[in-house]
């Protein structure tokens, strides 16, 4: 039986990450694209997405032979009065990551487009991680994110000459 405490938390992250890599690398499998060279515009994101799913499943493997040690050693559950508390800064920006990342996918999925889809992604991030929450930063962002999002498009179509969504 699992502990109370903050490794559930780490279980659900886990099991998430191995279902959603799983989804959109079946996604990415089904796409119809033009390859230019013998690797394809798929390569890099089947490897990230499985790269998601065997890290979540480490994490969820990993999380659960512990609490599993754990309560081999102790005998018996935590009690409710020692359960840990999650800093709810990170916490918030924890969900805040994972529902921007799941909107990003859907967005490229959804040929919204390159260039917009990176573009909002990065500035939510920025928005996320910013602990200040200084309003005047927030240009500095959306300026930041375009010209990375453009870059990053030039160097694929251009140079590499591999397509992006």
């Amino acid at each position: 039986m699992l502990t109370k405490n903050k490794d559930n938390h780490d279980i659900y992250i886990g099991l998430f990450f191995v279902v959603s890599g799983l989804f959109l690398f079946i996604n990415i499998t089904s796409m119809n694209t033009h390859s230019y060279d013998a690797l394809g515009s798929k390569v890099i994101p089947q490897l990230i997405c499985a790269s998601f799913a065997i890290l979540g499943a480490a994490l969820t493997l990993k999380t659960y032979l512990v609490n599993t040690k754990k309560e081999m050693k102790k005998g018996e559950t935590v009690p409710n009065n020692e359960s840990v508390r999650i800093n709810n800064f990170s916490l918030k920006s924890s969900l805040l990551f994972l529902v921007s990342t799941v909107g990003y996918f859907m967005a490229l999925e959804f040929n919204l487009g390159f260039i917009l889809s990176t573009s909002i992604y990065l500035t939510l991030e920025m928005m996320i991680l910013n602990r200040r929450k200084e309003k005047n930063k927030i240009i500095n962002f959306v300026i930041f994110s375009v010209a990375i999002s453009v870059a990053i498009y030039l160097i694929f179509e251009k140079f590499l000459m591999l397509m992006l969504p």
